[in-house]
């Protein structure tokens, strides 16, 4: 065939027959050492697998009581800061009322300041009584002053301010041994005439409505004076119809 002998062919033959099977047998090899290779990759990648699985779980357990931990931690400080709030509304409870004791003493003190003070009257006081009482000038009054401390004096001379710039014509003079009063109040001789009741009636409402409490001392009888008063000298006492008795402030 093809100018080649029997023999050549035959031997060409063997020869193929030959590589054909040593083909097969390498193939046979690598697939037995492909086989075991990727059953050693695929057991590697498996194990790599189940560790890696493994080491999340780890971490995830990890993860886990860290949280615990930290929510333990964060109860714990829950815990304290509702301690500390507690802590703290006890304190302001205790400074408030600590602050309800020291302002009612502060009050108390002012109160008794006040009591203790000696009377005063402002310039708008004086202003205002002068202003309400010129339309009555002319009008005589007796002043009589119980007792002879500083204050009762000095707050006499207060009185007899707005009287003298409003125009009224007063007498002032001091009883001596005959008691003691408190306060101040307007009073009226009994059988005075309408005009003097009105006139007293004015004084009394000037003066209390100029912050100068002041009492009503209603109808008085004429010989309802003093045995004795100190008075300037030369000048009468008891003979006007209004009065204005002033004692002490309590």
């Amino acid at each position: 065939m093809w100018g080649y002998s029997i023999e050549f062919w035959e031997k060409v033959f063997f020869v193929s027959a030959g590589t054909a099977a040593v083909t097969a047998v390498i193939a046979a090899f690598a697939a037995f050492v492909s086989g075991i290779v990727g059953y050693q990759i695929s057991d590697r990648l498996q194990k790599a697998s189940d560790e890696k699985i493994a080491d999340s779980q780890a971490r995830v357990a990890d993860a886990k009581l860290e949280s615990a931990s930290a929510l333990e931690r964060a109860t714990k400080a829950e815990e304290k800061v509702a301690g500390a709030n507690e802590r703290i509304a006890n304190a302001e409870l205790r400074a408030a009322e600590a602050n309800r004791i020291a302002e009612g003493e502060r009050l108390a003190r002012v109160r008794i300041e006040e009591r203790l003070a000696p009377r005063s009257l402002t310039q708008a006081q004086i202003a205002g009584l002068t202003n309400r009482l010129k339309p009555y000038s002319g009008t005589p009054v007796d002043i009589l002053q119980f007792g002879e401390s500083p204050e009762i004096t000095n707050f006499r001379a207060l009185i007899e301010q707005p009287l003298r710039a409003a125009g009224w014509n007063f007498v002032s003079s001091t009883a001596v041994g005959s008691g003691s009063l408190i306060g101040i109040a307007v009073a009226l001789v009994e059988g005075s005439p309408k005009t003097d009741e009105t006139t007293a009636e004015a004084l009394l409402s000037a003066l209390n409505a100029e912050g100068i409490l002041t009492a009503n001392g209603g109808l008085v009888k004429r010989e309802a004076w003093p045995g004795f008063v100190m008075a300037p000298p030369g000048i009468p006492t008891n003979k006007a119809a209004i009065r204005i008795y002033i004692g002490s402030k309590m």
